[in-house]
């Protein structure tokens, strides 16, 4: 047997005042690779974190825009290496963990490798809603959504878009890796609990504010890719209220022959015009998602050959 070829590596590690774990996490990953390429986007942290970096042997990008998905979107266009591997700052995953990663994608050579955690005792799973989501919107229940150690191939991070719409950036990449049908692997890795994740976990949402993050989530992956799920169960709603209302102006009719409330009818026709428009908005969104389904994986085979990589 052949072999595997040798690959190229950027570690690629946004940062925000980590300045107590970034030194040894880029140190790890320098020792572990001498040749492999760290690159730290710093999210406007302390001067100090970013020395700590530099002198560990990162290369670090400053990008003055929050929020981890955007450090991730200014650093793309600077990388350019065989595989990149999505690191945490604050040492949450151990470099063997990226190993174990490297080491699979040499021989299956999958489009995206999500680093799958043991769940630590007594610690409930945060993502069971949204891989549930997922699950109904993909046919694929996500084995750990929110895994921050990930390794993406060029054919992978050089064709996907990442969008800024409150999602995390582990859920952005999973929901594009399922809507584009690319290739997606787990692999088991160590992972440690650290301070900072300790005392986040002690932090509770209130009950209204986790409700609306849910229904933001739901609305809008629905509405960018299953529009007729969301605008058909919409339109349902209006059709149901409106026979809701009609009825009781039709019972009315019946029992004494007069209509006493004549607004309720008015309201009844209008729902019901409204469930149909609103029906028809989501066989337009639908028709047009299919096109640019059919548009990005003609483009993608035209443009980019995976087997050159």
């Amino acid at each position: 047997m052949n072999e595997p070829e040798s690959l190229s590596v950027c570690v690629l590690i946004p940062c925000l005042n980590n300045q107590g774990e970034i030194g040894n996490v880029v140190r790890s990953y320098r020792e572990w690779l001498p040749d492999c390429r760290v690159f730290v986007v710093d999210n406007c942290s302390t001067q100090e974190t970013i020395e700590l970096a530099r002198r560990a042997g990162g290369e670090v990008l400053v990008e003055r825009r929050r929020g981890e998905a955007q450090a991730v979107i200014s650093a793309l266009p600077l990388i350019d290496s065989d595989v990149l591997i999505l690191a945490k700052a604050d040492g949450t995953y151990p470099v063997e963990g990226a190993r174990r990663m490297l080491e699979y994608y040499r021989w299956e050579k999958p489009d995206m490798i999500v680093g799958v955690a043991s769940p630590r005792e007594g610690k409930p799973a945060t993502s069971d809603f949204e891989a549930r989501i997922l699950r109904f919107a993909f046919g694929h229940p996500p084995e750990d959504l929110h895994s921050g150690l990930r390794l993406l191939s060029k054919f992978f991070y050089k064709n996907i878009p990442i969008l800024l719409r409150g999602f995390s950036l582990e859920v952005e990449l999973t929901v594009q890796a399922l809507d584009k049908n690319f290739r997606i692997a787990t692999v088991p890795v160590p992972q440690l609990e650290t301070e900072a994740e300790s005392s986040k976990g002690q932090g509770r949402m209130s009950a209204p504010r986790r409700f609306a993050r849910s229904a933001h989530f739901v609305i809008t992956l629905l509405r960018d890719y299953k529009p007729m799920i969301l605008f058909g169960f919409a339109a349902a709603l209006f059709a149901l209220t409106s026979l809701a209302i009609g009825s009781v102006s039709i019972y009315d009719y019946f029992t004494t022959g007069i209509v006493h409330r004549l607004l309720l009818p008015v309201l009844a026709a209008s729902l019901m015009i409204l469930g149909f428009i609103t029906i028809q908005v989501g066989v337009v969104l639908e028709s047009s998602l299919r096109y640019r389904r059919e548009t990005y994986q003609t483009q993608l085979r035209r443009h980019f050959d995976p087997r050159a990589n």
